[in-house]
């Protein structure tokens, strides 16, 4: 299949992922801009939103891709958006497909986050976001009754990927403060790499990844917490380290007590140099002291690994990922 029957076949599922799901979207004509992104643009906005995302500064060949997703149809589907009389103020203009072909939309005003699921949130998904709400900044959520249609508020600001630097570096500083705070001697323990053993397994043979197996077997059991999961740079929204909250709890599960923590700098290249540099030392070892491990024993590199072979295990095992791919984009 040539480059345009790809775009045209993986355009033509998101236009029926839009149709299929317009009860919950904002009415009016959509264009659908490339594989995985729609826009409802305001009045007089049509072609600013097809040419914003032409991607600048990156080359001939990149734009040329870009053009050819732009042309290849359908360009645009019609939706008749929810019933008359329903609130639109917090209904999606803007939507991009996940890996499940699900939607993730977002409000005009950039207020609201609206999680389509093909597939239901499983039942613990209540309980494990009631206690994250306790530990990070808490926004108002909905989840419906069948667990397939959740809304979020979001914090006001950009993702932390666009923040400066030393911002980016406060916010590890406060995630790993607020993951020392909330152990316990009651914190309920597990082996560091009990849910990537088999991967962890078939990666031996190589130097690093037999590091992380001999540490896993030294350190023995380590407080495991319910994390969020996926709590990357993109996923966190605000202006600073002083106001900021989460979204997407989708991959909310328990996993070793460093695990949002690192999952912050796994995705980030200027947090893993603060910390092989030593410029979180404190907040790390007092991390590991209330976990009661042994700081010059599991380091902030080796951690970053558990993390990355953990993170792709997930993935593939609950996505359908490539795992060999998640790895090498985390590690």
């Amino acid at each position: 299949m040539n480059g345009f029957a790809r775009e045209r076949a993986a355009k033509s599922a998101l236009a029926a992922a839009l149709r299929d799901r317009s009860g919950a979207l904002a009415p009016g004509r959509w264009r659908i801009l490339d594989t995985r992104s729609a826009v409802l643009p305001a009045p007089g906005e049509g072609w600013w939103a097809i040419f914003s995302q032409v991607e600048r500064r990156r080359g001939v060949k990149r734009a040329m891709l870009d053009i050819r997703r732009l042309l290849a149809s359908p360009r645009r589907t019609d939706v008749d958006g929810p019933e008359a009389g329903t609130d639109s103020a917090h209904l999606p203009v803007r939507v991009l497909m996940t890996k499940d072909g699900g939607l993730v939309g977002f409000d005009r005003a950039d207020s609201t986050v609206t999680h389509l699921r093909r597939t239901p949130l499983p039942p613990e998904y209540r309980q494990r976001r009631r206690e994250l709400g306790e530990v990070y900044a808490a926004v108002e959520w909905h989840l419906d009754d069948e667990g397939t249609l959740l809304t979020e508020a979001r914090v006001p600001g950009r993702p932390a990927r666009y923040w400066a630097m030393a911002d980016r570096i406060a916010l590890l500083r406060v995630v790993l403060e607020l993951s020392t705070a909330r152990l316990t001697r009651d914190t309920p323990r597990a082996p560091l790499v009990a849910d990537s053993r088999a991967a962890l397994g078939a990666l031996s043979g190589e130097p690093r990844w037999d590091r992380v197996a001999r540490v896993a077997e030294i350190v023995g059991d380590v407080p495991w917490v319910v994390s969020h999961g996926d709590l990357t740079p993109e996923n966190i929204l605000g202006h600073g380290a002083e106001e900021w909250g989460p979204i997407d709890f989708e991959d909310a599960r328990p996993a070793p007590f460093f695990y949002d923590a690192l999952s912050l700098a796994v995705r980030d290249g200027e947090m893993r140099a603060a910390l092989s540099r030593g410029d979180l030392a404190k907040e790390w070892r007092d991390l590991l002291a209330a976990a009661g491990v042994d700081s010059s024993i599991l380091t902030p590199t080796i951690a970053m690994d558990v993390v990355a072979v953990t993170a792709a295990e997930h993935h593939r095992r609950e996505h359908g990922g490539d795992f060999a791919y998640t790895l090498a984009s985390l590690s």
